[in-house]
């Protein structure tokens, strides 16, 4: 497990800044501020989001494995075996291969980042110039 949340660390750290760096690259200069409140605000709300339904499958395997005993461990009110430490183990591994897995599949949308450079497009020159006033 140690493994794949190392790719999974890696790969988010490679994929934010070409995502980034695509998405304002047919912008003015005036609409930099704009997109980079944008993509702050998406990538806030879509955090959060993952987090909500990663939480949700982390207690929906937690239930499973404790259908009767969940919710005294969670209160305190019982005293966990080692027995069901490793099932709360084997709850979060679950949770984190789910995690992992829906990583794997935010990759295929890479492959459809543009990869040539602002001077190969029609009319770079024009953007790259500033405006005489």
């Amino acid at each position: 497990m140690g493994l794949a949340l190392f790719v999974r660390g890696i790969g988010l750290g490679f994929g934010m800044m070409p995502v980034f760096a695509a998405s304002y690259r047919n912008l003015t200069h005036q609409n930099v501020p704009k997109a980079t409140s944008a993509t702050n605000i998406i990538r806030q709300i879509g955090g959060s989001l993952g987090v909500a339904v990663f939480a949700v499958v982390l207690q929906t395997q937690i239930a499973q494995r404790f259908p009767r005993t969940g919710a005294q461990l969670e209160a305190g009110l019982v005293t966990p075996t080692m027995n069901d430490l490793q099932r709360i183990a084997t709850a979060f591994g679950h949770s984190f291969w789910w995690s992992f897995g829906t990583c794997v599949i935010a990759i295929a949308p890479a492959f459809f980042l543009p990869n040539e450079g602002i001077a190969k497009r029609d009319g770079a020159a024009a953007i790259a110039q500033p405006a005489a006033d």
